[in-house]
């Protein structure tokens, strides 16, 4: 049986700290994810005891744990001071292993390459200006390898180490640790002038251990809807759509908002004259989302700041007003009832009267009928700015100037009509969604559904920060909106119910968006 190690027993620099809080490499969120479970995705295989290294006062949630023992994950619990070289070290003690050995960087994501060598290291190409380990490759084989620049520099630039090594001899690697100090770089020369290592060309692995590197490979990873395309080069996102009044109304929204609000917005790229035709493009921006701030582990002050560019965009967006409309009707009732009506089959709870976490609920239809009856009893507002989608996946953060930046407007109310205009209260439900309703842990996997019969339990990783931004968000107003008003939780639910036939590629999911909108609903509506 072949041993990977992932090694990720110490926390993150300080400039990925800044962003994401005190976290091991592999806990950077990724695209709506954690790096750690894509690693496990491409590391995990029959025949492979996966090994996880993780610092020994880093505290996982309940989820958590119990993603990785599915995966058959084995942790190694080490003091984050160790250096790398000492780190692996006690690893390998701790495992007493004695076939091949494979060690990835908890920072990197790679494939592992074909077994055709017992003893390899992948290389690429320098692209930064970063501190590599670097070494020299004569016969595709690795003769020197060194931190920083090698001794006579050869005319063309040295390659650099991408994360991934095999070891045939886990004895003789310890061997050289301990006789380099436990210098890693000078362990893995002095392993290479003992062995034959095979230098395997890897062009495709994506480092996040760096800011700047992180934001390059997170784009390669960059998803999109069914309905939609999305492609990332040149720092340019082109997005199309076969439904070409979609994309068409997302870039009008980009195009139209006032100058006030363009300063929040994604920078079209694109000539004065374009003619629409369901494709756009947006300059690239090396930011996260704060949907991937959500998964992080970023503290208290972090996310106060981040609301309080949030509040700043929405005090924007209400000083552009217009006569009142019905845009929260329309999008919180009609659009559920039609989604409903064109996918019945995704809704085969909505005649149940379940009982979740505890409390009995109504059926799914006294529940939709309970908050329609509110959200079209609602008193009119004048109309104002409206994202539309304004969850923490279409929203940047920017640490740096803490401001945020929006993507993916949705550009309309009603079919064919493009507008910039809609309902305040439309847009903080979509907030709320993503932070009372926990939809970015729904997505990420970080929730588990226990199901006994007609009773249910919804659950989410105990998590302090997050409790208190539910209530610090709660407790928020704009323009005399409450971010709790009534209308605004009764339109949240109906999100989660209108959204269920968009995630047919997993009924696990579906079934826990419509618990968690009967949860929101006996929690905050009833």
């Amino acid at each position: 049986m072949t041993t990977r190690i992932i090694t990720s027993g110490a926390y993150v620099g300080g400039e990925l700290e800044a962003e994401f809080g005190r976290i091991p490499p592999a806990f950077l969120p990724v695209g709506g994810s954690l790096l750690l479970y894509r690693q496990i995705e491409r590391l995990a295989a029959p025949g492979v005891d996966l090994i996880l290294s993780l610092p020994d006062d880093f505290e996982l949630t309940s989820i958590e744990l119990e993603r990785i023992a599915a995966a058959r994950v084995r942790i190694v619990r080490l003091d984050p001071r160790l250096s790398l070289g000492r780190s692996i070290a006690c690893v390998l003690a701790a495992i007493e292993k004695t076939g091949p050995v494979e060690i990835v960087h908890g920072d990197t994501l790679i494939a592992p390459p074909e077994p055709d060598a017992a003893d390899a290291m992948t290389v690429g190409e320098v692209s930064d200006g970063y501190h590599w380990a670097v070494v020299r490759v004569e016969d595709d084989r690795i003769t020197e390898v060194k931190q920083g620049a090698l001794d006579r520099e050869p005319a063309c630039a040295p390659a650099i180490l991408t994360g991934f090594f095999r070891f045939s001899s886990p004895q003789a690697l310890l061997r050289a640790l301990i006789q380099s100090g436990d210098d890693f770089a000078r362990a893995l020369d002095l392993y290479a002038s003992r062995h034959p290592v095979a230098a395997i060309p890897n062009g495709s692995w994506l480092d996040f251990g760096h800011l700047q590197t992180y934001f390059r490979s997170r784009h390669h990873l960059a998803a999109a809807r069914h309905f939609n395309a999305l492609r990332i080069e040149a720092g340019v996102v082109h997005k199309s759509s076969d439904n070409a009044f979609k994309i068409d109304a997302e870039a009008a929204w980009l195009r139209s908002v006032p100058p006030a609000i363009q300063l929040h917005c994604a920078r079209l790229i694109e000539p004065r004259d374009r003619i629409p035709d369901g494709s756009y493009s947006t300059e690239y921006s090396y930011l996260p989302t704060v949907a991937e701030l959500y998964l992080s582990r970023l503290g208290i002050p972090g996310w106060n700041r981040i609301l309080d560019a949030i509040g700043d965009y929405l005090t924007q967006a209400t000083r552009s007003t217009g006569a009142p409309g019905n845009a929260l009707a329309a999008l919180a009732v009609e659009k559920t009832r039609q989604r409903i009506a064109a996918a019945p089959h995704a809704y085969p709870w909505l005649d149940r009267a379940l009982r979740v976490n505890g409390r009995d609920c109504p059926t799914g239809h006294a529940v939709l009928d309970r908050c329609f009856a509110i959200i079209e009893g609602a008193p009119p507002r004048a109309s104002t700015v409206m994202h539309g989608d304004l969850c923490f996946s279409n929203i940047l953060y920017n640490s740096r100037n803490q401001r945020i930046l929006l993507i993916d407007p949705r550009g309309y109310v009603h079919d064919g009509v493009a507008s910039i205009e809609g309902d305040l209260r439309y847009d903080v439900a979509k907030l709320a969604h993503s932070v009372i309703g926990r939809y970015d842990q729904i997505i990420a996997g970080e929730y588990s559904l226990r199901e006994d019969g007609e009773a249910l339990e919804l659950a989410f990783p105990e998590d302090a920060t997050k409790r208190w931004l539910e209530t610090a968000f709660a407790a928020r107003s704009i323009d005399g909106l409450a971010f709790a008003d009534p209308v605004v939780l009764a339109t949240m639910v109906t999100l989660f119910v209108s959204m269920i036939p968009l995630h047919s590629d997993d009924p696990v999911r579906q079934k826990a968006l419509y618990v968690n909108a009967m949860r929101l609903f006996s929690e905050h509506v009833e």
